[in-house]
Protein backbone atom coordinates (compact mmCIF):
# COMPACT_ATOMS: atom_id res chain seq x y z
CA UNK A 1 0.00 0.00 0.00
CA UNK A 2 2.86 2.35 0.86
CA UNK A 3 4.51 1.56 -2.49
CA UNK A 4 1.40 2.47 -4.49
CA UNK A 5 1.09 5.82 -2.63
CA UNK A 6 4.72 6.67 -3.43
CA UNK A 7 4.20 5.70 -7.07
CA UNK A 8 1.02 7.81 -7.27
CA UNK A 9 2.79 10.79 -5.66
CA UNK A 10 5.72 10.50 -8.08
CA UNK A 11 3.32 10.26 -11.01
CA UNK A 12 1.44 13.36 -9.87
CA UNK A 13 4.69 15.31 -9.47
CA UNK A 14 6.05 14.14 -12.83
CA UNK A 15 2.86 14.81 -14.84
CA UNK A 16 3.35 18.61 -15.20
CA UNK A 17 7.00 18.07 -16.21
CA UNK A 18 6.03 15.53 -18.89
CA UNK A 19 3.24 17.78 -20.15
CA UNK A 20 5.68 20.68 -20.41
CA UNK A 21 8.15 18.59 -22.38
CA UNK A 22 5.39 17.52 -24.73
CA UNK A 23 4.62 21.18 -25.46
CA UNK A 24 8.28 21.94 -26.20
CA UNK A 25 8.61 19.00 -28.54
CA UNK A 26 5.39 19.71 -30.43
CA UNK A 27 5.93 20.47 -34.11
CA UNK A 28 2.63 22.32 -34.42
CA UNK A 29 4.20 25.32 -32.61
CA UNK A 30 6.68 25.68 -35.45
CA UNK A 31 3.87 25.82 -38.01
CA UNK A 32 2.17 28.64 -36.07
CA UNK A 33 5.38 30.66 -36.11
CA UNK A 34 6.05 30.24 -39.82
CA UNK A 35 4.05 31.93 -42.56
CA UNK A 36 4.20 33.70 -45.89
CA UNK A 37 2.63 37.08 -46.60
CA UNK A 38 2.40 39.64 -49.36
CA UNK A 39 5.11 42.26 -48.90
CA UNK A 40 4.50 45.99 -49.04
CA UNK A 41 6.45 47.82 -51.74
CA UNK A 42 7.54 51.26 -50.53
CA UNK A 43 9.35 52.52 -53.63
CA UNK A 44 9.54 51.85 -57.39
CA UNK A 45 12.00 53.52 -59.79
CA UNK A 46 13.02 52.94 -63.37
CA UNK A 47 13.16 54.33 -66.91
CA UNK A 48 9.92 55.64 -68.42
CA UNK A 49 10.74 54.41 -71.93
CA UNK A 50 12.23 51.35 -73.57
CA UNK A 51 12.63 49.40 -76.77
CA UNK A 52 10.84 46.22 -77.88
CA UNK A 53 12.76 43.11 -76.80
CA UNK A 54 15.22 45.02 -74.59
CA UNK A 55 15.05 44.53 -70.79
CA UNK A 56 14.00 47.63 -68.81
CA UNK A 57 15.31 47.41 -65.20
CA UNK A 58 12.72 48.46 -62.62
CA UNK A 59 14.03 48.77 -59.05
CA UNK A 60 11.69 48.14 -56.12
CA UNK A 61 11.97 48.23 -52.33
CA UNK A 62 9.99 45.88 -50.08
CA UNK A 63 9.55 46.94 -46.43
CA UNK A 64 9.79 44.00 -44.02
CA UNK A 65 8.48 45.01 -40.55
CA UNK A 66 10.00 42.17 -38.51
CA UNK A 67 13.44 40.65 -37.94
CA UNK A 68 11.93 37.21 -38.69
CA UNK A 69 10.94 38.19 -42.24
CA UNK A 70 12.99 37.50 -45.37
CA UNK A 71 12.16 38.25 -49.00
CA UNK A 72 11.24 35.03 -50.83
CA UNK A 73 10.16 35.89 -54.39
CA UNK A 74 8.47 38.33 -56.75
CA UNK A 75 5.44 36.77 -58.47
CA UNK A 76 4.34 38.11 -61.82
CA UNK A 77 0.83 38.04 -63.33
CA UNK A 78 0.12 39.67 -66.68
CA UNK A 79 -3.24 40.96 -67.88
CA UNK A 80 -2.91 42.67 -71.26
CA UNK A 81 -0.59 45.68 -70.84
CA UNK A 82 -0.81 45.48 -67.03
CA UNK A 83 1.64 43.44 -64.98
CA UNK A 84 0.93 42.75 -61.31
CA UNK A 85 4.14 42.17 -59.35
CA UNK A 86 3.60 40.70 -55.89
CA UNK A 87 6.51 40.18 -53.46
CA UNK A 88 6.28 37.28 -51.01
CA UNK A 89 7.90 37.56 -47.57
CA UNK A 90 8.57 34.43 -45.48
CA UNK A 91 8.39 34.83 -41.68
CA UNK A 92 10.16 32.23 -39.49
CA UNK A 93 10.09 32.35 -35.69
CA UNK A 94 7.78 33.33 -32.83
CA UNK A 95 9.94 35.94 -31.09
CA UNK A 96 10.87 38.72 -33.51
CA UNK A 97 12.14 42.25 -33.09
CA UNK A 98 9.82 44.84 -34.65
CA UNK A 99 12.51 46.44 -36.78
CA UNK A 100 11.89 47.48 -40.36
CA UNK A 101 14.35 46.16 -42.93
CA UNK A 102 14.26 46.86 -46.64
CA UNK A 103 14.84 44.39 -49.45
CA UNK A 104 15.89 45.97 -52.72
CA UNK A 105 15.38 44.07 -55.94
CA UNK A 106 15.27 44.64 -59.69
CA UNK A 107 12.58 43.38 -62.06
CA UNK A 108 13.58 43.09 -65.72
CA UNK A 109 10.57 44.14 -67.80
CA UNK A 110 10.60 42.97 -71.44
CA UNK A 111 7.86 43.89 -73.93
CA UNK A 112 7.34 42.05 -77.21
CA UNK A 113 5.24 44.83 -78.78
CA UNK A 114 5.26 48.64 -78.74
CA UNK A 115 2.78 50.26 -76.35
CA UNK A 116 2.22 51.69 -72.91
CA UNK A 117 2.64 49.22 -70.05
CA UNK A 118 1.65 49.57 -66.40
CA UNK A 119 3.44 47.71 -63.59
CA UNK A 120 1.50 47.46 -60.30
CA UNK A 121 3.12 46.71 -56.93
CA UNK A 122 1.18 46.24 -53.65
CA UNK A 123 1.63 48.86 -50.94
CA UNK A 124 0.21 49.05 -47.41
CA UNK A 125 -2.27 51.76 -48.46
CA UNK A 126 -2.59 51.51 -52.27
CA UNK A 127 -0.93 49.98 -55.31
CA UNK A 128 2.21 51.69 -56.59
CA UNK A 129 2.32 52.00 -60.37
CA UNK A 130 5.12 52.44 -62.86
CA UNK A 131 4.27 53.27 -66.48
CA UNK A 132 6.69 52.40 -69.28
CA UNK A 133 6.28 53.37 -72.94
CA UNK A 134 7.87 50.88 -75.32
CA UNK A 135 8.77 51.85 -78.91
Amino acid sequence: MMTSRIFTLRLLLAAPLLAGLGGCLSQSDEAECSQEAVGSVSQVTGPRTGTVGTPVPVSYTVSIPSSCGKFKELREQKDGNKTFLVPTVRYEGCVCAQTVADYQGTYQFVATQPGTYVLLFPNATKALTDTITIQ
